[in-house]
C-alpha cells in the first residue's frame, strides 16, 4: 500500500550510513561525528529525516491507536510529534480528540503537508516550539515517541517534570521507544540503537524501564507500567511506558 511506503527511510539510511563509518572514531571518543541539530538546518535534509521516520510510524500507527485506551481524552500533545501519524490515528480512533503537534519550526513545514494529505487539520495544531523549554498545558494525554533516546538523563529527568505540569489532573503520559531490559543489553535493537545515538546525539542513548520509571516517579506520576502487549506487536523492540498524574 502508499501508506506503508518506505523508500525514504531507505533513502535516509545512506545518510546515516556516513555516520555509522565513523563508529570506532566515536566509540573512542564518547562524541558524535556531526553537530546534534536533529537535521533542521538545511531544509532538503529536515524534510528527508521528517519522510524517514514517517515511513517507520506508518508501520505500527495505526494498530498502536487502537491499543492504547484514551476513552473521555480530549486534547493530547504530540511532543516532537515529526511527522504527525501518530496524532493522525489517534485522533482517527478517537472522534471527541483533538492533538496538538509540537515540534521545531522546519520539521512543522513537513508536517502541515502530511496532516493536510489526511484530512486532518481541523482536529491538528501545529505548534511552534522545543520540549526542552516549557510546555503549555491543559492536556489529558502527552505522548512521546522516539524523544527519550535523544535526550541525556538529567533531560529527561526534566522533561517528564515539564510535561508532569503539561497535563491535567488524572492525565496519561505514553512514552514509546526502544526501551531496554533490566539487563540493560537486551532486546537486542533496542541495545544496539544505543550506538546511533552515540553517533549522532551529544548525550541520547537507550533507557531501561527502571530508569524511565524512576524519572517519572521523581516528577509525580503514578501507576507507572510497561505493558506487555505492545511489545509483543510492535516492531524492532518497541514498546510503550504509561503513567498517569
Amino acid at each position: 500500500e502508499k501508506q506503508l511506503y518506505l523508500g525514504d527511510i531507505l533513502s535516509f539510511h545512506n545518510l546515516m550510513w556516513e555516520g555509522w563509518n565513523h563508529l570506532e572514531e566515536s566509540v573512542r571518543t564518547g562524541r558524535p561525528i556531526r553537530e546534534p541539530d536533529m537535521f533542521q538546518k538545511e531544509r532538503e535534509e529536515t524534510r528527508a529525516f521528517i519522510l524517514a521516520m514517517h515511513n517507520t510510524a506508518m508501520g505500527h500507527a495505526e494498530s498502536l491507536a487502537k491499543m492504547v485506551s484514551l476513552k473521555g481524552a480530549k486534547r493530547l500533545i504530540d511532543i516532537g510529534g515529526g511527522s504527525g501519524a501518530y496524532s493522525i490515528f489517534f485522533c482517527k480512533t478517537n472522534p471527541g480528540l483533538k492533538a496538538t503537534i509540537l515540534d521545531l519550526p522546519a520539521t512543522l513545514e513537513v508536517t502541515k503537508e502530511i496532516v493536510s494529505l489526511f484530512g486532518m487539520t481541523h482536529r491538528i495544531e501545529l505548534l511552534k516550539g522545543d520540549y526542552n523549554e516549557a510546555l503549555p498545558t491543559g492536556y489529558d494525554v502527552a505522548f512521546l515517541s522516539h524523544i527519550i533516546h535523544s535526550v541525556g538523563e538529567e533531560g529527561n529527568r526534566a522533561l517528564m517534570r515539564r510535561v508532569y505540569g503539561a497535563l491535567n489532573p488524572g492525565g496519561k503520559i505514553i512514552i514509546q521507544d526502544f526501551i531496554l531490559n533490566k539487563d540493560t543489553a537486551t532486546p537486542a535493537f533496542a541495545s544496539t540503537f544505543a550506538l546511533n545515538m552515540l553517533l549522532f546525539t551529544e548525550k541520547g542513548r537507550t533507557y531501561s524501564f527502571e530508569e524511565i520509571k524512576g524519572w517519572l516517579r521523581a516528577a509525580g506520576f503514578k501507576a507507572i507500567t510497561w505493558p506487555t502487549r505492545p511489545k509483543r506487536t510492535m516492531p524492532r523492540d518497541i514498546s510503550i511506558v504509561m503513567a498517569k498524574k
